[in-house]
């Protein structure tokens, strides 16, 4: 459990790294654009997911 935390905290560091060190703004916009594509992407996966599991559970009837 330790491991993967440990190399993810990393990443982060180097990418950190990356962005403070290059001296080109485009690159740091393209990284900024990035960055926040992926959380949209994965906030919409988490949606569908939810909402596929909302569709398929049995649903109560009264």
């Amino acid at each position: 459990m330790r491991t993967p935390t440990k190399k993810f905290s990393n990443g982060l560091l180097f990418c950190c790294w990356l962005v403070s060190s290059s001296k080109s703004s485009s690159f740091t916009n393209l990284y900024c654009e990035l960055h926040h594509d992926i959380l949209n992407g994965v906030q919409l996966i988490t949606t569908s997911i939810a909402a596929l599991l909302l569709i398929t559970s049995p649903q109560p009837h009264p």
